[in-house]
């Protein structure tokens, strides 16, 4: 009888495990020659910047130099801006380019950022857009540097990997707003969701910075009669979904014109970090792309102009933990992009998109959001 419950216990685990979309993805649907650019950042704990760049430059090549980039802070006695410098090391024509190593603060606001940079224990390593045979050599750095001692994702470290994926080759005519929509619905719907969660098996220290987006915004998302323009998902993602999490009930119904005035006179009073949960603390990080469109508008200046933010052409996958195996999530990852950009709704099979069927689900939001809202 045991034997029996073991087979079942252990066949229901294969089949669970088979129907994962990441799985689906990286098996069936992953092919280098298709594989989108990817910039890769990988936050560490356990080796300094003077022991991580030798390990990696004897497996990338190149030539290691100082990295220094310039930062402002405020004097907490004067309140006047006060100018520090971030240093690390930077590797110069390497296999993959230029490859950076410097400390991460993984700050939640812009206050006291010099003592912040000044305290961290966190590395990250940031990579330019790679193909896959390069992503292959990064592979092998990972694996020099995880046997040097460098440790990862743990009950008390949040650090994780991040993949940035290239859309459109970088051209704003080739990235089309419903490639994007089915590469976030087919993420994020209900049913893919818990599984996809449960690959990733994110610890709970590290759910306070990932979540979905605002219930309304959601709730379009999941509609399969949204299809709105570029114009219209950029204002209801960027402005109407800012306003719904500030506490603007009928934020939705607010014209473009009405939206664009409150989100800017809310900011101007409170500061950018109130933006943080739409801007950043996301599954998958869209506000890069959504600058990148729009790079005249005001809110697109607005955060730029904080350095807390850049305007890229990738949608950012931020749930992956740090176990040092960076190929498989970059496989499993652009396997869900490429299926979602080749086949479109027909990859949304059994979702409901095509019925016309809205799913039920339940909003996970980062805890960083609620307490930063006192909601």
């Amino acid at each position: 009888m045991k034997v029996v419950t073991f087979l079942l216990i252990f066949s229901l685990a294969l089949q669970a495990l088979a129907a994962n979309p990441l799985i689906v993805a990286e098996d069936r649907y992953f092919d280098p020659a298709f594989m989108p650019r990817v910039g890769i950042e990988i936050e560490l704990t356990g080796l300094s910047l003077e022991e991580l760049a030798p390990i990696i430059q004897k497996k990338i090549g190149g030539v290691i130099q100082v990295y220094k980039k310039e930062e402002w802070d405020f004097d907490p006695a004067t309140k006047k801006p006060l100018r520090y410098y971030v240093v690390g090391k930077q590797i110069e024509k390497s296999l993959l380019g230029a490859l950076i190593i410097k400390p991460e603060d993984n700050g939640t606001s812009n206050d006291n950022l010099k003592e912040a940079y000044q305290k961290t224990q966190v590395v990250e390593i940031v990579t330019e857009p790679l193909n896959y045979a390069q992503v292959e050599v990064l592979q092998k750095a990972m694996d020099a540097i995880k046997e040097a001692g460098a440790l990862g994702t743990s009950r008390v470290s949040s650090v994780s990997i991040q993949i940035n994926v290239e859309m459109g080759e970088g051209l704003r005519e080739n990235i089309l707003v419903n490639d994007i929509l089915t590469i976030l619905r087919g993420y994020l719907h209900p049913d893919p969701r818990k599984d996809i969660g449960f690959h990733f098996k994110v610890p709970k220290h590290r759910q306070k910075y990932l979540g979905l987006f605002s219930d309304g915004m959601m709730e379009r998302l999941m509609d399969p009669l949204y299809h709105p323009s570029w114009e219209k998902f950029f204002e209801d993602f960027m402005y109407r979904q800012s306003l719904e999490i500030l506490g603007f009930a009928k934020a939705w119904s607010f014209s473009p014109k009405r939206a664009r005035r409150l989100l800017r006179r809310e900011v101007e009073a409170k500061g950018f970090e109130v933006l943080l949960p739409v801007m950043k603390w996301n599954y998958i990080r869209v506000s890069s792309l959504m600058m990148f469109m729009f790079p005249k508008d005001w809110l697109t200046q607005y955060l730029l102009e904080t350095d807390w933010f850049k305007d890229h052409p990738i949608l950012e996958f931020r749930e992956p933990n740090n176990d040092f195996r960076v190929n498989s999530k970059v496989r499993k990852i652009t396997g869900h992009v490429i299926r979602s950009t080749h086949e479109g709704v027909v990859a949304l099979k059994g979702l409901g998109f095509r019925k016309g069927v809205l799913p039920i689900f339940k909003v996970s939001r980062p805890s960083c959001q609620r307490i930063m809202l006192n909601l």
